[in-house]
């Protein structure tokens, strides 16, 4: 994919599919209590998903391949062999079966992957044996980014043109990243696909915004005025990773980047309202549909694309206050002119 083809979809969705919720003990969890991770993966029902972003007009999905844990949403024999875990890969390939559903109805698939192995996962041990020991928020050495690469490469190899691009996240030069580091990530997705697009995750959410932490009954947490700007890209980016509490920032147009301007936000709303940032993957749209068209229509005018978070279901289905919003947002962006 080229970038002036990922421009021409103006909006897509990210989900985020994870053991620990759609397989956890919330809402998303459509069984209600927690399976083996494979049982969830087969549970999961490719043709709805593909059919509701198809019946809001999403252009493409960024679909989480693992987040710092073992849990995986397809096979991969390097990633068991480097740790000899088994029961963290699931037995069906969901990527393939995501493309089959999708690319029937013209909507492209992108991936996404962490940078800090398996710093979340169940087991504290587990992350030791892919040679990661610092934890959540440790140095990554060159060393473990390698490793780390190799379950990614397979990915890659095995996807080719299937999967548009890849957003890492957890890439942040607070642990060590650089343009070394991230190239290797890079150069393991090209092997693949040589189009691939990239996004690397290197400052988070809050840069440069004014970041505020206090407590509220012993939790901390950030206060809700501050200002974000889209952070900049690294020189490895073809797309900026663009991560915001609100969507409410966009490109300066006085900045001559070489990558696309992009923005990620969530719909969600926090179950907390002091814990501004925790509404990734929550139910509920904390925007109205007139808000939302507002917002992407004048960012794509600018040039950009927007990305919106929404809550996913073990099923396969989205939240339905989120699929109202968004179906109504782009009923109104179909009548801008962009």
């Amino acid at each position: 994919m080229t970038s002036e083809t990922f421009r021409s979809k103006k909006w897509g969705v990210f989900c985020h599919y994870l053991y620990g919720k759609q397989n956890g003990t919330g809402p998303e969890n459509t069984r209600g209590f927690v399976t083996p991770w494979k049982e969830c993966v087969e549970d999961f029902d490719c043709e709805l998903l593909a059919s509701q972003l198809s019946s809001i007009g999403a252009g493409y999905i960024i679909f989480t391949m693992q987040q710092g844990t073992r849990h995986f949403i397809a096979p991969n024999k390097t990633f068991e062999d480097m740790t000899g875990l088994r029961d963290g890969c699931s037995e069906r390939d969901l990527v393939l079966d995501l493309y089959a559903s999708l690319s029937r109805r013209g909507i492209d698939l992108f991936l996404y992957y962490t940078g800090d192995g398996m710093s979340r996962d169940p087991d504290p041990e587990a992350a030791k044996r892919f040679g990661y020991h610092g934890g959540v928020g440790g140095v990554i050495s060159e060393d473990f980014v390698k490793m780390w690469s190799g379950p990614l490469k397979e990915y890659a190899l095995r996807y080719g043109d299937k999967v548009a691009g890849w957003w890492f996240d957890g890439v942040y030069k607070e642990i060590s990243y650089d343009d070394n580091k991230l190239s290797i990530f890079k150069n393991a997705v090209r092997a693949g696909n040589p189009e691939a697009l990239v996004a690397n995750n290197f400052y988070g959410c809050l840069h440069p915004g004014t970041q505020i932490d206090t407590s509220f009954e012993g939790t901390g947490y950030l206060r809700a005025d501050f200002f974000q700007t889209i952070a900049p890209p690294t020189p490895l980016c073809d797309f900026t990773a663009g991560e915001l509490v609100y969507f409410n920032a966009f490109p300066d147009p006085d900045r001559d980047w070489d990558a696309l301007p992009h923005v990620l936000s969530f719909l969600g709303i926090p179950e907390r309202p002091w814990e501004v940032y925790n509404g990734w993957g929550m139910r509920g749209c904390k925007y109205s549909p007139d808000y939302l068209a507002a917002y992407i229509g004048a960012f794509n005018r600018m040039g950009g694309v927007v990305t919106a978070d929404m809550c996913l279901r073990r099923d396969g289905g989205f939240d339905e206050d989120q699929l109202r919003a968004m179906d109504k947002a782009a009923r109104l962006l179909e009548k801008q002119e962009i």
